[in-house]
């Protein structure tokens, strides 16, 4: 399905390679003007120069304030990964030492798991009409809220329905969120800074077996779901620390 996405005429021209990235930007003009029925696209504005692409990107990352945006997104990713692979992946284990067959484990989080679908499909209709930096942390929040609930009263009804509520939050909040970060990065580093932050904040998911079987193992069900709680609560509230870039060019947002 990737073999036809077009390659990004800013990287192209990073490259040197300024004649592929006209293809590609005619290529674009050519389906705007289809789409808008018209002869003549408006004007495109002048937008400032960026700086020229470097062989290392990561040096770019180790320089203020990309520094400080770097240190930002591992912190949010993990602290959000300890909680989030704590339900996608423990989630029977805790509900059969709970007293839960596995089957019937298994059952209500296979319906429940339709919040995935409906949260992803969601996130495409809104997902740049309001600020990212809000919308996140409140998806966040709302998960947080569904994970103490299921912990602390905790039926099958209760399962399917907030379990339905937690699932649909990752569909919403996930794709916002790596948006989010990669709007904190300027283009000649961008990938490379989302993969960082992604990629260390991936040990808060290798931690999370050890973090949240442990709560389970020392205090109890209800505390294994209120550390996956906290940790909704901690990302929602370190995204607010994060720029508003919903709306904003790329160029002002990680200017």
């Amino acid at each position: 399905m990737r073999r036809d996405l077009p390659p990004s005429p800013r990287w192209l021209v990073s490259q040197g390679r300024t004649a592929e990235a006209h293809e590609v930007v005619a290529d674009a003009e050519e389906t705007a003007l289809r789409v808008i029925d018209g002869d003549r696209l408006p004007e495109p504005e002048p937008v400032p120069d960026e700086a020229p692409a470097e062989r290392v990107p990561v040096k770019v990352l180790l320089r203020r304030p990309m520094l400080g945006r770097v240190a930002l997104f591992v912190t949010i990713w993990f602290v959000y990964y300890i909680g989030n692979y704590g339900w996608l992946t423990l989630a029977p284990t805790l509900f059969t030492d709970k007293g839960y067959s596995l089957a019937d484990s298994t059952t209500y989080l296979v319906v429940s798991g339709l919040g995935f679908l409906i949260g992803a499909y969601a996130t495409t209709h809104f997902s740049d009409r309001f600020e990212r930096k809000y919308s996140a942390a409140l998806f966040a929040v709302a998960w947080a809220v569904s994970l103490f609930v299921i912990g602390y009263f905790v039926s099958p009804a209760i399962i399917i329905v907030f379990g339905f509520i937690a699932s649909m939050t990752i569909g919403l909040l996930v794709p916002m969120l790596y948006t989010y970060t990669a709007e904190h990065f300027s283009t000649n580093a961008r990938a490379t800074g989302v993969a960082l932050s992604d990629g260390l904040g991936h040990i808060g998911g290798a931690l999370a077996p050890l973090i949240v079987l442990g709560a389970n193992s020392a205090w109890g069900f209800s505390s294994a779901f209120l550390v996956m709680a906290i940790t909704g609560l901690l990302t929602g509230g370190l995204v607010l620390f994060g720029i508003r870039a919903t709306g904003r060019s790329l160029e002002e947002s990680t200017a």
